[in-house]
């Protein structure tokens, strides 16, 4: 797979999505995305298929061949990563509709939520008592969730509320499991 994305070469591929339906099709592949969250690579890539632009998971793909019949591919000077991913978290592209994620920061965690540019479209403001607000706009919150969670009681969800119940329903749960004796051993 890497050959083929450095060489622009087609390759065909065996693919497993989600849901461990296996299919077979020729990517041109654009852009190879680490995600350290999931400790995987995604690859964007034309998919000949569908003849649309796809992200498809790399262990999730069970065989690669090159297909050189056809030759090389050029990926269009057109082509930004950036733009593709703007209203991303991770790799999820968005709809008609954006999500507004605001999170208030607690005093405690304010230097580490300063010290990374978490997205390209958030912003961050001053809290009265110190702590700091973050707004940003997300195809889905969902890709959100857990890195929100790593932050435990440091950080709280004002919006969405979808991203709030959420992250309210594991915490509760999470609360009760560490509540419970523990027998040693």
């Amino acid at each position: 797979m890497v050959q083929c994305f450095v060489d622009r070469i087609p390759c065909e591929i065996e693919y497993e999505n989600f849901d461990g339906e296996v299919s077979t099709r020729v990517i041109h592949p654009y852009f190879l995305e680490p995600r350290p969250e999931s400790r995987t690579i995604y690859v964007y890539a034309h998919d000949a298929k569908t003849s649309s632009m796809r992200w498809f998971r790399v262990d999730r793909i069970r065989k690669v061949r090159d297909v050189r019949i056809g030759g090389t591919y050029s990926v269009p000077e057109s082509f930004d990563i950036t733009d593709v991913t703007r209203s991303s978290w991770g790799i999820w592209q968005a709809g008609d509709e954006l999500q507004e994620v605001v999170l208030h920061f607690q005093p405690e965690a304010v230097a580490r939520a300063r010290e990374t540019v978490w997205h390209p479209g958030a912003s961050l403001s001053d809290l009265p008592g110190g702590g700091v607000a973050m707004r940003l706009s997300v195809a889905s919150e969902i890709e959100m969730r857990h890195w929100v969670l790593g932050w435990g009681a440091q950080v709280e969800v004002i919006a969405p509320d979808s991203l709030r119940d959420h992250v309210a329903a594991s915490m509760r749960e999470g609360a009760r499991m560490y509540d419970k004796q523990v027998s040693p051993g």
